[in-house]
């Protein structure tokens, strides 16, 4: 069974140009590429053992009620405040 799917022309362009390096064709190379790209994105089935986890004891230790959810992005700015990833204009 096969399922169409739309993309923009350029991203088409790219996958062709793909599968032309590797001498595939171009619906299997697009079928590799996203078969890839779901796996390094699919939640992992690995449970963490807290007996291994150093930070485990820390769990639920803090009362975080009304603070705003963590972005791990904005890291910088959480805990020193800015962003330590800006470049400066000097």
């Amino acid at each position: 069974m096969s399922h169409p799917i739309h993309i923009s022309d350029a991203l088409y362009a790219r996958i062709a140009a793909f599968a032309a390096q590797c001498g595939q064709e171009v619906d299997r190379t697009a079928e590799t590429l996203l078969e890839q790209s779901i796996t390094e994105i699919e939640p992992s089935d690995v449970e963490i053992d807290d007996d291994f986890d150093p930070l485990a004891e820390f769990l639920g230790a803090f009362d975080s009620s009304g603070l705003p959810p963590l972005d791990p992005r904005e890291h910088d700015l959480y805990f020193a405040g800015k962003d330590l990833n800006a470049q400066k204009n000097d």
